[in-house]
């Protein structure tokens, strides 16, 4: 689902800022090696959480323009991936009960990857963004060595009331962070 959502990132920075040359494995990836993409498919295998394992953050370089488009383009493929999914899930009868459970299995990793990616949002929210960190834990995918061990750190806490704000009240774009 992470390459999905990564694919997403990746096209639309070729389309938006015309770099074909951004089409490239470690990219669609966000800078992880296959060996590690191919490893997390099997049982039983840790899920990052930040402070706790020292692990390589997934991440994809935002470039200097159309950065809102280029926010919602993991996010986009997450989308219609969970859209063709449900399509074929609900047009195809006799589905076998293993084939159904690996496409609920597929809908539900990509909803979580879409809800997840906090860093899309508020690089959609706020128009600028160094780097898109996607994954689990999106928006904390990016540690200040003054957060401490805090898991939401007051920077967030204070970006993520500002973001609701502007959510439920329409509040500029310029206020927000």
């Amino acid at each position: 689902m992470l390459v999905i959502h990564g694919f997403g990132h990746t096209l639309c920075t070729v389309i938006f800022d015309k770099a074909r040359c951004f089409i490239r494995l470690h990219n669609v990836l966000e800078n992880r090696k296959p060996l590690d993409i191919l490893r997390s498919l099997l049982p039983f295998q840790p899920i990052f959480i930040p402070f706790i394992h020292n692990e390589f953050h997934p991440w994809i370089a935002a470039g200097n323009t159309n950065i809102q488009a280029k926010a919602l383009g993991g996010i986009s493929f997450n989308l219609l991936a969970l859209v063709i999914t449900f399509w074929f899930l609900f047009t195809k009868p006799g589905i076998n009960l293993g084939m159904q459970f690996i496409l609920e299995a597929f809908i539900a990793a990509n909803l979580v990857i879409t809800f997840s990616s906090w860093s899309d949002i508020a690089a959609f929210i706020q128009g600028t963004a160094a780097c898109f960190y996607c994954g689990n834990f999106g928006i904390i995918g990016k540690p200040n060595s003054n957060d401490g061990n805090q898991l939401l750190p007051k920077r967030f806490v204070y970006f993520f009331t500002k973001w609701v704000t502007k959510l439920k009240f329409g509040v500029n774009k310029q206020e927000v962070g």
